[in-house]
């Protein structure tokens, strides 16, 4: 089945991994951490305090607004869909980007690669992939630099597993852009997959867990092996189980593999609505999702 470009855009478009081989602050590495967790976790309210403090406490970091950027991305996906949430998030990508040093070290070029796919999020999400890819172009020497560095830098694992299995995916399903994609490091479904799947049991937990997802959702949309993808799901759960995105992925791949799951859903049904630090049109997405099956 044709690989979906949709999935191209939320892979290879949202990746944000801080562990402490990208900062080289113990404090601020704790904190961005924490940030994280509570995103992944859907404790926005707890969120969004951290991030504000970060802004204060790392005027000129770039990392803050990439958090921030990144915690208004999760607001949307979890239904907080409104022009201020865009407009939030578009801001902090641009604050972001002015952050960034020219420097080209491993940290400086991950956050650029971080930028042009923040930037890049809402045109895929509007079947606007000519202009990705020709954003692309733009960042082609950063993506030059970070490829087959993977052991210098441990977080190149993770863009380069889907840089290398999203590109050749694309290749192979789509004839209209491979001009376009001619430009481009060849792509290795392959080698992106052992990649992702190293970075899977990294001992960094953000590593990990974007792996973590990312697999997931190659191996439901793009592979069609529910069973791993079920696998890959499970692990987010047990660091994220109020995150009723990561739920709703977990029920749609049970069901598509016709397993049981009703002990697992009453478990979350008693822990379904204590969570208080989601708005009201978050609460109404997450029910429409949780009633869908």
């Amino acid at each position: 089945m044709k690989f979906r470009l949709s999935l191209f855009f939320f892979l290879l478009l949202s990746f944000q991994t801080f562990p402490g081989e990208i900062i080289k602050d113990d404090i601020l590495e704790t904190k961005i951490e924490k940030a994280y967790s509570d995103i992944y976790a859907f404790h926005f309210e707890d969120a969004i305090a951290q991030i504000s403090q970060l802004k204060k406490d790392y005027p000129s970091s770039p990392w803050p607004y990439i958090i921030a950027s990144n915690y208004h991305w999760w607001m949307y996906v979890a239904g907080e869909n409104t022009n201020k949430t865009v407009k939030l998030y578009y801001y902090n990508v641009e604050m972001a980007q002015n952050r960034i040093s020219s420097n080209k070290t491993h940290p400086n070029i991950f956050c650029q690669l971080a930028v042009f796919s923040y930037l890049s999020r809402f045109e895929m999400m509007q079947n606007d992939y000519f202009s990705v890819l020709s954003r692309m172009k733009t960042y082609l020497n950063e993506l030059l630099f970070s490829l087959g560095k993977e052991e210098e830098y441990k977080a190149f694992a993770l863009t380069s597993g889907l840089y290398y299995y999203l590109i050749q995916a694309l290749y192979d399903d789509y004839l209209v852009l491979r001009p376009l994609l001619m430009l481009f490091p060849e792509g290795d479904k392959k080698q992106g997959l052992k990649l992702l799947k190293e970075t899977s049991s990294s001992e960094s937990s953000l590593l990990s867990n974007e792996a973590n997802y990312f697999l997931s959702k190659i191996y439901a949309d793009s592979e069609k092996n529910y069973y791993l993808a079920l696998y890959y799901t499970n692990n987010l759960l047990q660091n994220f189980p109020d995150n009723f995105i990561f739920l709703y992925y977990y029920k749609t791949y049970r069901a598509k593999i016709s397993m049981e799951s009703q002990e697992w859903e009453v478990q979350y049904e008693i822990e379904k609505y204590n969570n208080n630090q989601l708005t009201e049109k978050q609460n109404k997405y997450n029910n429409f999702l949780y009633h869908s099956f």
